[in-house]
């Protein structure tokens, strides 16, 4: 019986990435909807306020009220913030001049047609 346990050890040690969050982060934490259990929501942006241990964090979410909860690592993930968009104005005045102008804009390609290269 050890020798499996030793060898399903050894098999999960090599898949597993070990996740850090560093006090101060934003992160987004899993909640269970009561309406529909198998589907997974989340909720924040949220705090990380400290760490208990390598796996459990405290937590403060805004839809808690501000109120503080302590997280397993595979409850959170990090939060990051959406690009924002630009917009541009032209005044009546102004006119455009024949110099071309750098415009950012997003990658709009689908990740699946990224990688058909």
């Amino acid at each position: 019986m050890e020798r499996f346990q030793l060898k399903n050890k050894v098999w999960n040690d090599k898949k597993v990435i070990k996740r850090e969050i560093q006090e101060g982060d934003l992160v987004l934490a899993s909640v269970t909807c009561k309406t529909n259990k198998l589907t997974q929501h989340w909720s924040g942006p949220g705090k990380v306020l400290g760490k208990l241990s390598d796996t459990n964090y405290v937590v403060e979410l805004p839809e808690r009220n501000n109120k503080s909860q302590v997280y397993h690592v595979n409850m959170l993930k990090p939060y990051y913030k959406s690009a924002e968009q630009v917009n541009f104005l032209l005044e009546e005045g102004n006119s455009l001049s024949n110099e071309e102008m750098e415009i950012p804009y997003l990658d709009t390609k689908p990740i699946s047609l990224m990688w058909m290269k």
